[in-house]
Formats: structure tokens, C-alpha cells, sequence
């Protein structure tokens, strides 16, 4: 049998490329050396996320003691909210390999050999293909220090195999990978401290809304920013981690360390293939997610950009409508960013002025605090806002920060608006229901016109 695509990686580009070329009617074979779902399914967004409910339930529950209303905060156990991440993890994995089975896709669970563009050598068997989608994602990257690949240094997928709490923790890297872990296990209880090379948080993002996160987060972990790990060696039973920058020469003690520096592409098979690649190793391809080779297209982490679970599925979904003759684009300017810390973070489009553009004349800013949400106050999550920015003189929405709340869920109104090309005027016949938290996204809207019922205006 000659198949139409064959997909090499199972993660989420990988799996949701086969399903859609499947939907279009193509003959689809998905080859995965070691779990379909990949690293979001199986140790990044999913388990992460699950422990990341379950420590806002603990911080809830520790927050809640202190007011009275629970006699005692009480115990839990790591070793169950464990067993819980496993038990989604299988549970979600096992549906996507369902799913696949249902579209007709051809699973083949062994290492693909790219022996051409057209040939795919697996577990002895040759399979003959007409176009391929390289899928093969990226891993965590090791930056050159002493000591990083010592006893009790882990990555974000090696911590996720612990099954005991760690009492405290390093981190090295305080991007969302870092930002997440360290706001999960100290609401846990563990102690963390984030070491990161940069002096600030998350640039290129609102500032204002950086300095909110930046300073809740401060509250409950230490920070060392525009420093430099030296080192990692042992003392007296922990790690010690050597740095040099932030508020000097220091030694950071603790049970482990985790290193979240960033992730590089997983390009074996392109290096074979002679793809051509960027400066960092991952693969280039065009405006149609096709390769140097005319018939082999790539998606995901491989190519870089954005690297995240839901750009890999838009970029597949395209690359495998090309791969069966159409002419798609993928438009991924608007892609959400959102991170699971706590307090969470979202964006979507621009968060600042460009070069030249004056606050007051050429942009415009709306901006509703969580504190005057009804929804909230009932929840006890004051901290935070919603800020859109907007063209001063037509009203066009350019970009959305939330800081707060369930960032990551109330992004979507403005993601929808942004896509549409919404005006803040277009908000005002809108029907939000009411106690919501997605109330504060219209209000946001409606004070860049100074039209916000819920905070005082400006006179």
C-alpha cells in the first residue's frame, strides 16, 4: 500500500495532522517511537496542568484556614495527586489513540527510518509514502554547566516522575516552564527559588502586568534574576547551585534542581534528510510548512516559533492540507499566550506602543481590576486586571494582558475579537452573563472609551 501522508511523531502536531488528513479523505500512517501525545500529553501540558488544579485547591484550602472558615488546613497527599496526573495522562492518551483507530489512520508504534521522500523503513517493514510531515517535536534543553547532569538535577519531565515532594528546589529558568513548576510546588509547600540570566520577567510583554505577576510570585519564592548558574555540585546531602549576578556570588542549597531552559528541536531526521535548518536547528520551511524537499513538510516544535500545543495543531492541520494539493496559510499572529501560574497570565496581539505611537493619540488603553469583579470577590482572587489596547481614533483592538482570574480561559473573547477584526464599540450590544469573571473582559473593552459601568470614570 502506497500512503498519501505519513506522519513521523505522535505528539500534538503529530496526531492532529493525521486526523485531519484522514478527515480530507487521505490514506494516513502515523509512526511514534514511545507515546502518542507526545511531551504535552504525556509530560508537559496535560500532567502539568493537573497538578497545577491541584495546588490551587491546596492554596484555596491554606487561604481559606487562615480566615476561620476551615478549622484545620489538614493534609494531603502527593503521592495521590500523583496517581490522579497518571490516571488523566492514560486516560487522554488512550482517547487519542481512539480516536486514530476510528479515522482509519495507521498507527505504527517503532522508530521510522526516513530512507527517502518517499520510503519509510519501520520495524522491518518498508512503507511507501507520497508526502511526509516531520513531527518530531523538541526536548529540554542542557545548557553547558558543571554538574547539570549530576544525581537529583531533573528536567520538567523528570520531575514529573517524582512521586514524593521535594522540600525544596531550584530552578533554572524563569520562563513559563519555570514559572509554572515553581508556582505549583511552593503552593505544595515545597521552598523555590528561580534563577534566570535576564533581569526581568517575560519581555515582551505588558510591563504593567509583568510587575503584578512578578510581584505576587515574589511573595511565595525567591528570586535570582540577571544571574548566571556557575555550577551545581553537592553539599552536606543537597544540590548546590553557584551563581554569579543578581545580588552577587551565592550559594543556593536545595533538595533538587530542575533546569528549564528552554527546549531544542529533535532534528535527526532532518539532518539526514538535508533539510535546511536555521541557526538553532530547527527546520525551515515556507508559508505552506513545506521543507527544502518539495515533498516533505514539517510542524510543532521542530520549526520553532511559537512552540506551543495550539500552534502545532493550526500549523499541521495546514501542512496536511497542502500535502494533499490545496493552497492554505496559516495565519499565527494572534496566538495565545497564556501561562498557569498563580496568579495565571494571558495575551493575545500587541501588549505596548510601537516606536513613535503616543499613549492618548495613536493607542489607547482600557483597563478593568479584578477587585471591582463581582465574581472574584466571591472567589477571593482580587489580584490582578484585564487591559486591552486599541487604535486611539477607529476603535480597532490590538491586543489583550490579563493578569488574574482564569487568565487562561477568559483570554478567548478577545482572541474571537482580534480574529474579527472587533471594534470596542462592537462590545457594547454584547450580553456577558453575569457573575462571571469574562464580565471584566467587556468592561476592559468599554473603558478605552470611558464607557466602563463598574469602576469610576475619568472626568
Amino acid at each position: 500500500m502506497t500512503y498519501d501522508i505519513a506522519v513521523i511523531g505522535g505528539g500534538p502536531a503529530g496526531y492532529s495532522g493525521a486526523l485531519y488528513g484522514a478527515k480530507l479523505g487521505g490514506k494516513v500512517v502515523l509512526f511514534e517511537k514511545e507515546h502518542i501525545g507526545g511531551v504535552c500529553l504525556n509530560a508537559g501540558c496535560i500532567p502539568t496542568k493537573c497538578y497545577a488544579h491541584h495546588a490551587h485547591v491546596i492554596d484555596c484550602v491554606r487561604r481559606d484556614t487562615g480566615k476561620g472558615i476551615y478549622r484545620q488546613a489538614g493534609m494531603f497527599s502527593f503521592e495521590k495527586i500523583f496517581d490522579e496526573k497518571q490516571r488523566v495522562v492514560k486516560r487522554l492518551t488512550a482517547g487519542v489513540a481512539a480516536l486514530l483507530k476510528a479515522a482509519g489512520v495507521a498507527v505504527v508504534k517503532a522508530e521510522a527510518r526516513v530512507k527517502s521522500a518517499h520510503t519509510i523503513l519501520a520495524a522491518g517493514v518498508e512503507y511507501r509514502v507520497k508526502k511526509i510531515l516531520i513531527c518530531t517535536g523538541s526536548q529540554n534543553a542542557l545548557p553547558p554547566i558543571p554538574g547539570i547532569r549530576g544525581d537529583r538535577v531533573v528536567d520538567s519531565t523528570g520531575l514529573l516522575r517524582l512521586k514524593r515532594l521535594p522540600r525544596s528546589l531550584t530552578i533554572i529558568g524563569a520562563g513559563v516552564i519555570g514559572l509554572e513548576f515553581a508556582s505549583i510546588l511552593s503552593a505544595m509547600g515545597s521552598g523555590v527559588t528561580l534563577v534566570d540570566v535576564l533581569p526581568g520577567l517575560l519581555p515582551g510583554e505588558d510591563r504593567e502586568a509583568v510587575a503584578l505577576l512578578e510581584g505576587c510570585l515574589k511573595k511565595k519564592m525567591g528570586f535570582r534574576l540577571g544571574a548566571k548558574v556557575s555550577a551545581i555540585g553537592d553539599s552536606a546531602g543537597q544540590k548546590a547551585v553557584s551563581i554569579r549576578g543578581g545580588q552577587g556570588d551565592e550559594t543556593l542549597l536545595s533538595d533538587y534542581v530542575l533546569v528549564a531552559a528552554g527546549r531544542v528541536p529533535v532534528n535527526g531526521i532532518p539532518q539526514e534528510l538535508g533539510l535546511a535548518l536555521d541557526d538553532k536547528g530547527f527546520v525551515q520551511v515556507d508559508d505552506f510548512f513545506r521543507s527544502s524537499l518539495p515533498d516533505i513538510y514539517a510542524a510543532g516544535d521542530i520549526i520553532g516559533g511559537p512552540m506551543l500545543a495550539h500552534s502545532a495543531y493550526m500549523e499541521a492541520e495546514t501542512a496536511v492540507q497542502n500535502a494533499l494539493g490545496q493552497r492554505a496559510t496559516a495565519d499565527l499572529g494572534l496566538m495565545p499566550r497564556c501561562i498557569f501560574s498563580a496568579p495565571q497570565f494571558a495575551a493575545v496581539g500587541r501588549t505596548e506602543p510601537l516606536k513613535g505611537e503616543k499613549e492618548g493619540e495613536e493607542v489607547a488603553f482600557g483597563r478593568f481590576p479584578m477587585k471591582a469583579s463581582g465574581k472574584a470577590a466571591c472567589a477571593d482572587g482580587v489580584e490582578g486586571f484585564v487591559k486591552f489596547m486599541a487604535k486611539k481614533q477607529s476603535g480597532e483592538l490590538l491586543g489583550c494582558t490579563i493578569v488574574g482570574g482564569e487568565a487562561a480561559e477568559m483570554i478567548m473573547p478577545a482572541v474571537t475579537a482580534l480574529r474579527l477584526g472587533a471594534k470596542a464599540e462592537d462590545f457594547l450590544p454584547m450580553i456577558f452573563p453575569h457573575p462571571t469573571l469574562g464580565e471584566s473582559v467587556r468592561e476592559a473593552v468599554l473603558d478605552i472609551a470611558g464607557l466602563a459601568l463598574h469602576i469610576p470614570q475619568k472626568h
